[in-house]
């Protein structure tokens, strides 16, 4: 089964996920414990690293350790359906998923991939024109190109 995987190096991918292990998966994924959001897409669970916003703190010695990224895409999609305050952000990769009637994770539809690319709209002046590799099936937010 698959899930949506939504990059902070502007990469929306499908990946394959063990229906054995989901939380496996899906805490290898943003890289620790995760956390539910709602998302715009009726029936679609987003994902999240729990303390992905708190990982960026000052030492002792006043030096900033630096955490997961701001994930771009994902606070855009989010913000613009209005799931997120104002000022606030997603960090680190977001994942997608379903879940069944029993509250299991499961993979995601077929379209929801491209519904999910219709959430959002990609400028080349926001970007930049660089040329892109597409080796898997993704979207690239940086050429907005699906292969």
């Amino acid at each position: 089964m698959e899930a949506i995987i939504i990059g902070t190096d502007n990469l929306i991918l499908r990946a394959e996920m063990d229906s054995d292990d989901t939380l496996g998966f899906l805490q290898g994924t943003v890289g620790g414990l995760i956390e539910h959001l709602p998302f715009p897409i009726r029936g679609v669970d987003a994902w999240v690293n729990e303390e992905g916003k708190y990982l960026n703190w000052e030492n002792e010695d006043g030096e900033m350790i630096s955490g997961l990224p701001k994930n771009k895409l994902a606070t855009d999609i989010m913000s613009n359906a209005g799931m997120l305050f104002d000022g606030d952000w997603i960090s680190g990769p977001m994942v997608l998923t379903r879940s069944n009637d029993e509250g299991e994770t499961i993979g995601i539809d077929k379209d929801d991939f491209k519904t999910l690319i219709s959430l959002f709209s990609v400028s080349e002046d926001f970007f930049g024109s660089d040329t892109c590799d597409h080796e898997y099936d993704s979207y690239c937010g940086k050429c907005g190109l699906a292969s």
